[in-house]
């Protein structure tokens, strides 16, 4: 019986999905999932397009097929208030939020600008005006032009070693005004605890989430590998520092695990010291090592543990006297 009223429940929800969108792939698959139907009340199709009636926004019916893996994301970033549709294509659709213009090509990068914009995760209030910031991880480029666009940000400095991801970054910077873009210095390099250039897997796409969805990655790993060159981020941090003695350090590192490399190499030298803050994204290994290497040098930390298993945030403060 209980399996009967199963059926007929996810049948329901079968036949609204298919009159909300009116597309049997979308419509099987929310239905499986059982994803809540309020969640869709104020969206519809009208013609090749979906439809959010709150904000205005209108994009293709062919990213919600491809995004749907996401859809309770897809539904609260597009009709969020502050989201703006500029235009809409088969491949992408661009947005702008709250100033940042940004292209969507996959669900990985849908997942960092709902966790940067909607959940808010590098939300800092950058007390002081002169703030510098190493975004290592630095993706598609989302989170450097949101600490860009911080008025207390003088600065922004960006890591990221995949050619294909690196490109994807500069075309998204290249979007927004030069108050923002002139702010960023973007490096197609990665980070770790010495310098070298290495051989490793490419993802196919060239896109590989370095956020805390980092278990999607829009691709898989082929055959092929690429060269990319890693910094020693110590040699590279002491440089910043001469060029800006007076300014807050603050970092964010997001690199699938090379965390675990870096901090402990950070805190056995002196450049920890022009550290202010930095959160941190840990993968597979855990939080407690870092976090009491951190500790061990005067840092506040705050761990956030995500709702998925092995990942989640570090946050760390320096306390001043």
């Amino acid at each position: 019986m209980l399996k009967i009223s199963r059926i007929i429940a996810k049948f329901i929800f079968f036949l609204y999905f298919l009159s909300k969108y009116r597309n049997r792939k979308i419509a099987f698959y929310l239905a499986h999932r059982r994803f809540p139907m309020e969640l869709s009340k104020n969206v519809s199709r009208k013609g090749n397009n979906i439809v959010f009636e709150k904000n205005g926004n209108q994009v293709s019916i062919v990213h919600l097929e491809r995004l749907m893996i996401l859809y309770t994301e897809f539904i609260e970033l597009l009709e969020h208030a502050g989201t703006k549709i500029v235009s809409s294509n088969e491949q992408y659709f661009r947005m702008t939020f709250q100033g940042i213009s940004l292209d969507i090509h996959s669900y990985s990068n849908l997942g960092i600008a709902y966790e940067l914009f909607i959940e808010k995760l590098y939300d800092f209030s950058f007390p002081k005006n002169n703030y510098i910031v190493l975004d290592i991880g630095m993706n598609v480029g989302i989170a450097s032009l949101l600490f860009a666009n911080n008025k207390n940000v003088e600065k922004v400095f960006s890591y990221e070693p995949f050619p294909n991801t690196f490109k994807e970054a500069l075309s998204n910077i290249a979007l927004n005004p030069s108050a923002i873009t002139e702010k960023i210095t973007a490096n197609n390099a990665g980070v770790s605890d010495k310098a070298a250039f290495l051989e490793v897997p490419q993802v196919e796409s060239g896109d590989a989430s370095g956020s805390v969805t980092s278990f999607m990655i829009d691709g898989v790993l082929s055959n092929n590998t690429v060269k990319v060159e890693v910094r020693d981020l110590v040699e590279d941090l002491m440089k910043i520092e001469s060029s800006f003695p007076e300014n807050p350090i603050f970092l964010k590192i997001d690199c699938e695990g090379e965390e675990y490399n870096i901090i402990p190499h950070l805190v056995q030298s002196s450049a920890i010291d022009k550290v202010d803050s930095m959160v941190i994204e840990w993968h597979q290994k855990g939080p407690d090592a870092l976090i009491s290497a951190l500790n061990s040098k005067g840092f506040i930390t705050m761990h956030k543990p995500h709702l998925l298993a092995n990942c989640g945030l570090i946050y760390a403060y320096k306390v001043h006297a």
